[in-house]
């Protein structure tokens, strides 16, 4: 939090503090408390060793279902222990921006599967979803819901709100040097600021498994936790709109399909390109299923 200008080398307590002294131990504070953006200075002081903080759990990602699932850890130890356990959030992106991953930074929302009614499902041959489950109600219940749409906010609100009330710590815009392994095992996370984490359990909460890929451990993919390897939340992202009416996003979509089948149109093949990682097979596989066996574009 300390600035020193203008020799960094010197620290001068006894002077009689300036206003930009103020301005800046004060924005520096609220960096420190991610509550403002870091800003780069030749000035700043930067402590030459490590800082290390133990926790119980850390959560690194903030998906909505990594932070459920560390809400949900924390409850259950409270219930058998009496106490909430030392549990810490832990995310590259900005918390300025809102916590929830996609659905807030992203601007999305999620659409419970399982709330569409029988009749409907019966019309247009749907799957049948299981329940929801009961944390994921209560998320839903406490961010507003009325049917199917979530305000992004109203979510960031809430997940802050969960967070709280576990005593849970929030670290975002963390970026990893290195990670500590016991065996296949990870202990630990080593931040490019000098800082190190450590917890006796991780829960890896990232859309691609960043830290078990970063740290080259297993990684069980959602209910495999469980022994259900097939099974997945009931949810589905959706785009937020304004003003669009259902003919114009028919038309928008249409226009979507057409471009990205057409190998000739460069713009839209780019973006295909980009969406299959430059794996050209997989761009391939791509538009090949935007296509029906009728050879007609799929529209919703």
């Amino acid at each position: 939090m300390v600035a020193s200008y203008p020799d960094i080398n010197l620290l001068n307590p006894t002077l009689v503090a300036t206003r930009a002294d103020i301005s800046v131990f004060v924005y520096q504070t609220l960096v420190y408390l991610q509550e403002a953006e870091k800003v780069d200075s030749n000035y700043l002081v930067s402590p030459s060793f490590s800082i290390v903080k133990e926790y119980d759990i850390i959560c690194f990602g903030d998906e909505v279902s990594g932070v459920l699932s560390l809400v949900c850890a924390s409850r259950e130890y409270y219930r058998r222990t009496g106490k909430y356990p030392r549990s810490l959030l832990l995310f590259k992106g900005n918390s300025q921006l809102g916590i929830g991953g996609h659905l807030v930074r992203g601007g999305l929302s999620y659409l419970d599967r399982s709330a569409v009614p029988i009749s409907i499902r019966q019309q247009y041959d749907l799957d049948t979803f299981g329940d929801s489950p009961a944390i994921y109600q209560e998320f839903l219940q406490r961010s507003g819901v009325y049917q199917i749409a979530l305000n992004p906010q109203d979510a960031n609100i809430t997940l802050r709100q969960m967070l709280q009330e576990i005593r849970a710590d929030i670290l975002s815009n963390a970026e990893i040097k290195s990670v500590i392994k016991d065996g296949k095992k990870i202990t630990g996370i080593k931040l490019t600021r000098s800082e190190t984490y450590t917890a006796k359990q991780f829960i890896d909460c990232t859309v691609n498994a960043e830290l078990a890929q970063f740290a080259g451990v297993k990684k069980l993919k959602g209910f495999e936790t469980f022994g259900l390897p097939d099974s997945e939340l009931s949810v589905t992202l959706t785009f937020e709109t304004k003003g669009l009416t259902v003919d114009k996003l028919k038309r928008i979509e249409y226009e979507y399909l057409e471009g990205f089948t057409d190998t000739a149109n460069t713009q839209f093949q780019n973006l295909i390109n980009i969406a299959a990682g430059n794996n050209a097979e997989f761009a391939d596989y791509l538009r090949k299923n935007l296509i029906d066996e009728n050879e007609n574009l799929k529209t919703m």
